[in-house]
């Protein structure tokens, strides 16, 4: 038997992100794809880091809901 692992549908998580966006920093899609593209420093503050890896869970999870494939998460 291998180990259990958790599964949830990648439309809900997306769905989980963008509320977060809306909660938080109110950011639009321009904005989001610039804090991917300026990326973050191994030093940067905490609120640019988790802009950085907000825009890349974001973006995964919006292509893996717009190509109807999963997201194996593996850490």
């Amino acid at each position: 038997m291998g180990k259990p692992v958790a599964v949830g549908a990648s439309v809900g998580l997306l769905q989980e992100l963008d509320e977060l966006n809306r909660r938080t920093w109110r950011a639009d899609d321009v904005q989001i794809a610039r804090w991917r593209q300026e990326a973050a420093e191994l030093d940067a503050p905490l609120e640019t880091s988790a802009q950085f890896g907000f825009s890349i869970f974001h973006a995964l999870a919006r292509e893996s809901v717009r190509r109807k494939l999963p997201m194996t998460l593996d850490y």
